[in-house]
């Protein structure tokens, strides 16, 4: 046992005082309680010591301390120091003032909480007429953060519409000095406003208002439109359209991967649309003038905090418009007298999809014929029941809707099996 008590007591010492140079292992403040209690307009003046060069930060709560603070180097051979000096301290200048090594990677910081104590101002930030959101969602407490000038303060929370008061019971509502009131979230997740309240000398103050708002978390479904795939040549635009179907009260963080991080014709809109039963949000992404520096796959999440959900497609840009076919596949297909489905392929890639049209013996294929005898799938023929007036030059003649350039190819249909 006394050797763990020899252990923390040499602990305490390597990490409480300066080493043999008069350097802290950490920053050391001139204040070694965890709180400091000062009254309003006293001056505040912490001196903070290091081994490394010296950084403060302190609490922001529109108090506009910036002419009223100072930071004092008192840097000596011995060790790094600062001073910082407050001077005129308000109740809005309460909370944590923060030292720290400047250049450090590793978090090395000495902290003290400072309340300044102002008998007409218990609320820190307290600013009745203006209320805040309080946004709930779908976790288990929440936190409502009504942070007071004096630290022993009976604080209660005062709900409306509908009006109750709750007090902190140390199982579902927790009170810190610091923090404000900690409460399970379904215990006001039904209310619509909720305030700090505390009284003193017979007078009830009351902290910012919160307007509660409920979040929802589910994500139905996510879509990313055009979905699989998408052809464009250079010089095109890109329109993608990532939509979350999600529940009512959703705020959405959209967040998308592609190949040209930094293009700068690269924009983003976003749309919101209600449904019956719940929310449409968009996040579009549009690219003006692509390049070919722009294809390759894209991804967007959506994600609710609690929920998220990825999709992705594949862009792929082409140097022009263009259309190929494959005359190697072959110009001649034989069939038998009354077979059922005879298929008269053509392979064929091209952007963008081609105007089509198929001729027999130099004629258009006849109405009645195409829709009794003759379907089209694709770039293939089928043609049922064969006869020999069947038998002929079938011609495919594909034109590009952008640049009018045409391509013919004609395949001889050979029909067997006469008697």
């Amino acid at each position: 046992m006394w050797k763990k008590w020899v252990f923390a007591l040499l602990v305490w010492l390597w990490t409480g005082f300066p080493d043999a140079t008069g350097s802290y292992s950490s920053p050391h403040l001139s204040i070694q309680n965890k709180e400091h209690i000062i009254n309003a307009n006293d001056t505040l003046i912490i001196t903070c010591r290091g081994r490394e060069p010296l950084e403060w930060s302190w609490p922001r709560n529109h108090s506009n301390m910036e002419h009223r603070i100072s930071l004092t180097d008192c840097t000596n051979s011995t060790s790094f120091c600062k001073t910082l000096i407050l001077t005129k301290t308000i109740a809005n200048d309460t909370g944590a003032y923060r030292c720290f090594y400047k250049y450090s990677t590793v978090q090395e910081a000495a902290s003290i909480y400072v309340f300044v104590q102002d008998n007409q101002i218990p609320f820190v930030n307290s600013y009745p007429g203006n209320p805040e959101a309080l946004y709930i969602m779908e976790t288990k407490t929440i936190v409502i953060p009504c942070k007071v000038s004096m630290p022993d303060l009976n604080v209660t929370l005062h709900t409306k519409y509908p009006e109750k008061y709750i007090a902190a019971d140390g199982m579902t509502t927790f009170w810190d000095n610091q923090k404000g009131f900690t409460i399970l979230s379904h215990k006001i997740r039904d209310v619509g406003m909720v305030t700090c309240e505390t009284t003193m000398n017979g007078r009830v103050y009351s902290s910012n208002m919160y307007v509660v708002v409920v979040l929802g978390t589910k994500i139905q479904e996510l879509t990313l439109n055009p979905r699989s795939q998408v052809e464009l040549a250079v010089g095109e635009r890109l329109i993608l359209n990532c939509s979350a179907k999600t529940e009512l009260n959703v705020r959405l963080i959209f967040n998308w991967k592609y190949p040209g991080l930094k293009n700068p014709h690269l924009v983003f809109k976003t749309m919101k649309q209600e449904q019956p039963k719940g929310l449409e949000l968009s996040n579009i992404l549009i690219i003006d003038n692509v390049t070919k520096g722009d294809e390759g796959t894209y991804f967007c999440s959506a994600s609710s905090g609690m929920m998220t959900k990825e999709n992705s497609t594949d862009v792929i840009i082409y140097d022009r418009p263009f259309i190929f076919i494959d005359h190697k596949a072959g110009s001649i297909v034989e069939a038998v007298l009354k077979e059922k489905n005879v298929k008269i392929p053509v392979k064929v890639t091209a952007y963008p999809q081609p105007e089509m049209k198929w001729i027999k013996n130099g004629r258009s294929i006849s109405k009645d014929q195409a829709y009794y005898k003759i379907k089209q799938v694709g770039y293939t023929l089928i043609i049922s029941d064969v006869t020999e007036k069947d038998a002929g030059n079938y011609t495919i003649i594909l034109k590009n809707p952008m640049t009018r350039e045409e391509q013919r190819h004609t395949i001889q249909l050979v029909v067997n099996g006469k008697k």
